[in-house]
């Protein structure tokens, strides 16, 4: 009786196997960027950072099942050391793909974000401004971090060396466990609400009722963006009239830019108030401070008509 051996599975095979998927994966990436990218605020250097952050999250999805079967195979046909070898190929991508995307999510995109939304005019302020932002919410994460890592120093559930291997080890599990009860979740929304989407659908009645409430809620968003950007504009105007009697003309320069963002058909009015510093002047933060809520609204309301 002739036994039957498993197939030889080489970094030559993986990377057959891995090409075509990763090359579709970098075209449907890119398609989803292009179609769903909020455009006024996706610069090149966004649209790049984003499509590495996806290709690379998705990218490590698609080795699950390649892990999965190598796993399954090599217990069957007890060649644990084909695994171990095949298994190292695997974990070195995992870990590119992981540097790459721990790198893009906590810092690069982040930082990004931070400097889309400053409301500061030059580069040199924008890049301070975003990075200064960044440090908050990275001491945050640490001083957390630190806090967790007293608790299990202190609680004597470890040695002191261990802690560090204790407290990743239970990091990856808090992540892990977060994902699966995230996907239960909407899995199991997702179960219920597409029958009963496809249910209402059937009937007009509750379909056009739907669709009224709908337009009610967008509509009265649309109202207090409106009313909160008559004021923000107001407020700009107050601030920029204060500017001009400085004969500052740094701070008048910002100030007509910030008139210059303000969305068609909103202008001064009796409302408005100068935004000012505890000492009553006008600086270069106070002029920054409305535009990033100022662009917002006026994004909304462009979107809206």
């Amino acid at each position: 009786m002739s036994s039957t051996t498993a197939p030889e599975i080489s970094a030559a095979t993986i990377a057959e196997y891995l090409a075509p998927l990763y090359f579709l994966l970098a075209v449907f990436v890119g398609w989803g960027i292009r179609k769903y990218a909020r455009r006024p605020t996706f610069t090149p250097d966004v649209y790049v950072s984003v499509w590495l952050a996806f290709f690379c999250s998705f990218g490590i999805l698609i080795l699950i099942p390649l892990d999965l079967a190598l796993a399954i195979t090599g217990r069957r046909e007890g060649e644990q050391d084909g695994y171990e070898e095949n298994i190292d190929d695997l974990e070195s991508i995992y870990e590119i793909l992981f540097g790459f995307c721990f790198f893009l999510y906590t810092v690069v995109i982040v930082m990004q974000q931070y400097f889309i939304d400053s409301g500061y005019f030059t580069v040199k302020d924008r890049l301070k401004d975003g990075l200064w932002q960044w440090t908050k919410l990275s001491l945050a994460t640490g001083i957390l971090g630190l806090i967790i890592l007293i608790i299990v120093v202190a609680g004597n559930h470890v040695e002191s060396g261990d802690a560090v291997a204790a407290l990743t080890a239970m990091v990856v599990s808090v992540s892990n466990t977060f994902g699966l009860v995230a996907i239960v979740m909407l899995l199991g929304y997702s179960i219920v609400e597409f029958p009963r989407s496809l249910w209402v659908a059937s009937d007009y009645h509750e379909l056009l009722h739907r669709y009224e409430m709908a337009f009610a809620s967008e509509n009265r968003r649309k109202q207090e963006a409106n009313l909160e950007t008559t004021q923000t504009v107001a407020d700009i105007h107050a601030t920029a009239e204060k500017v001009r009697r400085t004969c500052n003309p740094v701070l008048m320069e910002y100030a007509e830019l910030c008139i210059a963002d303000c969305p068609e058909g909103y202008g001064a009015c009796k409302t408005g108030e100068a935004f000012t510093n505890t000492h009553g002047a006008v600086t270069e933060t106070e002029l920054a401070t409305p535009r990033p809520k100022d662009k917002w609204n006026s994004s909304y309301l462009r979107g809206s008509t």
